[in-house]
This record gives C-alpha cells, structure tokens and sequence, in this order.
C-alpha cells in the first residue's frame, strides 16, 4: 500500500458517498462527472482491497472496512481544511475569538478602554485579555501566538516582526496642584532641577522608556531622586501629597492627571518625541482574524493624530 497514491481528493470521493449514499449526489457535491467519480471510487476499491460502497435498496451502504475508515477520513479532511486551505474572512460580528496584547500597565489604563469600547460595539462576542512579560518573553510570546500584538515603544525587536506606527507622544511633568511650582503655571530648567522627583525605571523590560529615563537621570542630580518606582501607574499616587515632580507620557499623564486632580506642565528639558507602536510576528501577518484586528486598533488611535 503506498500512501503517495492517495489523493486527497479520493478521499473527499469517499467522504461525499458515505454522506449522501448515491453516486450521482455525491458527484453532485464535488462538481465532478458521475464517470469521473465511478473512477476515484475504482481507486479506493483498489488502493483499499475492499468494495466499500455496496449497492442495496437503500442506497449506497458502507462495508465493516468503509465504517473502519470513516472517522480517519473525516480527521485528514479537517486537516487539510483547517491547515492548508486558504482561511476564511473573519466576521468580527459573529466571531468569538480571545485576542491577546502585551501592554504596560501605562498603556493598559490608557489605550484599553478606547478598544474595550470599539470592540463592544463591533465585535461582541470578542474577548480581550492583556499580558505583561518580561522583554526576554516578549519576542517567544508574539512567536508563539500567546499574545497577538504588542503594544508600546520597543526599538530592539529584531528581525521576523512587523510594526506600523499607531500615534506620537511626548513626555509631561506631573506634580500635586497644590505644589508652588504649580502656581507659576510654567517650569523653568532651574526650578525643575532644583525639584525633587519620582523616576519610573524601565530596566530590563526593553520599552523605549529607558532612554528617556537615561537623560531625566543624566540631568538630575541624584540626591535629588526621592525614588524610583517601576510602575507608571504607582508613580502618580506617590505625589499626590508631596511636592515632588513626575515626568510621564503626555496621553496616558493628561488623563490620569484628571483623575487625580494633578497639574500637567511641560518638561523643561529636550527630550525626543517616541512612537508608540503594535507589533506583530510575520507568522500571523495574513491571518485574517489578525488583520482585522490591527486594522481596528490602528483605526482607533490614527485616526486622531
């Protein structure tokens, strides 16, 4: 017996008679001739030793060795339909797949709720859930499937990944409305070196974050560093009652600030603009339901730049 002699097409040959027990339906299904079906049916008899589809009065009724061979055959076709076949359009509005995204707890508090609110109206029945992995796991995670996209600014991703930019941002000082630098309604470099601070630190998790954190740490003088925190959304919590300084990105800074009843001014130093971005692995770059997805998001948030 020699498995290359067996086309799958034979296969579906045998699938359709055992569904429809007539020839002439099931060539119907196929689109083939009933000649042209008599002949793959002469195949499998042969490839198989063993009639399979007998005539009767009821139609076209299986052997023991057909029965045998029925749930093997259906297997291998749900093979070939889901692995290689072209993947059907994905419905967003009858979908019910889970997407998952890498976000900071930053990006969670500011993004997520933009998205939540879209995909409710959009796409129902999806579900969403967010991760945070280390930047080691990061790359494994969006290879793997585990997550679907990340979301931030990572410049040292590497080859096999693809991004496409989502929106600009800059960079805020935050501080208690009641701080006396606030009164002034404008930040000096003077007074804003004089200050002292909480840094968030962005070591070792990969994010863009770090340069900028590199250059507030390079232009402050290190007694004058209160603490340093790892978490962005900690951060303004901690000068809410004292008058300590907190530089944050503009977006996620503005709304948070609202929350607390916190002052928003510009940093008085030059640091770079960063582009947040989604990334993606090249394994699900034409995945539909993938597609879908990024589009929607970059729908979202570039369509207010």
């Amino acid at each position: 017996m020699q498995v290359q002699s067996l086309d799958v097409r034979l296969l579906a040959v045998f699938a359709a008679i055992a569904r429809h027990k007539s020839l002439t339906l099931a060539a119907e299904s196929l689109g083939l001739t009933q000649p042209a079906l008599s002949q793959s049916l002469a195949k499998l008899r042969k490839y198989f030793n063993d009639p399979l589809f007998v005539r009767t009065p009821h139609g076209m009724e299986p052997t023991p060795r057909a029965q045998e061979l029925s749930d093997a055959v259906d297997t291998v076709l749900e093979t070939v339909k889901t692995r290689f076949e072209r993947p059907a359009d994905f419905d967003p509005v009858t979908a019910t797949r889970a997407f998952g995204i890498f976000a900071t707890d930053l990006a969670t508090f500011s993004l997520m709720p933009q998205i939540l609110k879209k995909v409710a109206r959009v796409a129902p029945n999806v579900r969403l859930r967010t991760a945070q992995l280390e930047a080691k796991g990061l790359r494994g995670g969006l290879e793997s499937g585990d997550v679907d996209l990340a979301i931030g600014v990572f410049p040292d991703f590497g080859g096999g990944m693809f991004q496409q930019r989502l929106y600009r941002d800059t960079y805020v000082c935050v501080m208690r409305a009641g701080n006396p630098l606030a009164a002034k309604g404008k930040l000096t470099r003077e007074s804003f070196l004089k200050a002292r601070h909480v840094v968030v630190s962005a070591s070792g998790t990969g994010h863009g974050h770090s340069q900028i954190e590199k250059l507030l740490t390079a232009a402050i003088r290190a007694e004058n560093i209160s603490m340093r925190v790892a978490s962005f959304l900690a951060a303004p919590y901690l000068i809410r009652d004292n008058d300590l300084l907190l530089c944050m990105p503009k977006r996620s800074g503005t709304m948070i600030s609202k929350e607390l009843g916190l002052k928003v001014l510009p940093v008085p130093l030059e640091l770079p603009e960063q582009d947040v971005h989604q990334y993606w692995h090249e394994r699900f770059h034409h995945d539909p339901a993938h597609k879908w997805f990024r589009g929607m998001l970059a729908e979202i948030f570039m369509a207010h730049e």
